[in-house]
């Protein structure tokens, strides 16, 4: 068995490592984001759908403006008139920052208040009023790819707007065998989606079905 140790002098893997920062702790001296304060620093607060699937018909944020402490309200449309609305990812693709006029996902969001404290920000939250057309959503990744189904990202142009491969592509009638796996995977954010399988018998192709579940 390969050990992966480093000398006592140099320390680090394979060695334990002598706790420096449970003093501050358990004195109730650590420091947080929440701690952090510096001179002009503003907060922001999200407002966000409580739909899956809706046009924006309106937002109205005369009132949370005319709260003492909130500077601004931000919308898709603002962000639009700088081409800021969709920012590229590191994925090579882009991705909404504040949607025009769909909101595409429950919670997605749809303004950001920026205020003088956290909490004046909250209140200008709830002052804020969106007028949604509320529709209805697909919720089954395989219905997403019929024909009729909405189509989310039109400046894709089709459905799937992603696939991917390794190999050579064959034939079902140059197969000699093959299989099918369906798999129910929790939804996460920025979070690798991978996963291992190890046939007990030799498999040319191998088809798998990821369903995004909510968690």
């Amino acid at each position: 068995m390969i050990q992966c140790k480093t000398s006592k002098e140099i320390g680090g893997m394979g060695h334990s490592l002598k706790r420096k920062e449970d003093a501050r702790f358990i004195r109730g001296q650590g420091k947080y984001t929440d701690d952090v304060n510096l001179p002009g620093m503003l907060y922001m607060a999200i407002v966000r759908s409580p739909y899956a699937y809706a046009k924006i018909k309106s937002i109205n944020s005369e009132a949370a403006l005319e709260l003492p402490g909130v500077l601004a309200v931000i919308t898709g449309k603002d962000l639009e008139q700088y081409n800021l609305h969709w920012m590229p990812t590191l994925m090579s693709d882009t991705q909404m920052v504040l949607p025009t006029d769909t909101v595409m996902y429950q919670s997605q969001e749809v303004a950001a208040v920026i205020a003088t404290d956290r909490y004046t920000a909250a209140d200008g939250v709830e002052a804020v009023t969106v007028e949604y057309e509320q529709m209805k959503p697909v919720i089954d990744p395989h219905k997403a790819l019929d024909e009729d189904a909405p189509l989310l990202r039109p400046d894709k142009g089709a459905r799937p707007i992603t696939t991917f491969g390794i190999g050579k592509l064959a034939t079902a009638n140059q197969l000699q065998r093959f299989s099918r796996m369906r798999m129910w995977w929790f939804r996460r954010r920025c979070t690798c989606r991978g996963f291992m399988f190890a046939p007990s018998k030799p498999v040319v192709a191998l088809l798998v079905s990821i369903r995004p579940r909510a968690s």
